[in-house]
């Protein structure tokens, strides 16, 4: 197996672990008695019930992390949710490296899983790479 499998196989894992706790405790924090993800989204002016969205969101992104058919999806869906991520901390007057760093990297790493696993898609010629890759 060589660097760059171990090194994907890597940012997968921490990612689906990361995304797939995030999700349980915003889903099911409320309701055990953890609520400092509601406390959070209430400071961002979101209901509680976007923090459930929000986890349910998180937790399906991290589930589908861990299959490969789902992976990209899983990953342009986790870019999409830490864009608004950001969005929202920037608009609430956050600090960056107090909570506008931990969305931007979480979207720098999916972007790195998403190249490389599938290079296609970032390319200038995206028939000739996949027809490259199909080939392998």
């Amino acid at each position: 197996m060589n660097a760059k499998k171990i090194a994907l196989y890597v940012l997968i894992g921490l990612g689906a672990l990361q995304f797939t706790a995030i999700g349980v405790l915003k889903t099911i924090g409320p309701f055990v008695g953890i609520d400092m993800f509601i406390k959070s989204m209430g400071r961002l002016h979101y209901d509680h019930t976007w923090t459930f969205i929000i986890g349910s969101l998180d937790l399906l992104g991290g589930i589908g992390l861990l299959f490969k058919q789902y992976r990209p999806y899983a990953a342009v869906g986790i870019i999409f949710l830490m864009h608004g991520a950001i969005g929202s901390h920037a608009t609430a007057g956050d600090a960056f490296l107090g909570t506008l760093m931990g969305p931007g990297m979480a979207a720098i790493i999916m972007t790195i899983i998403l190249v490389l696993e599938r290079p296609f898609l970032f390319v200038s010629n995206p028939n000739q790479a996949f027809a490259d890759a199909a080939k392998k």
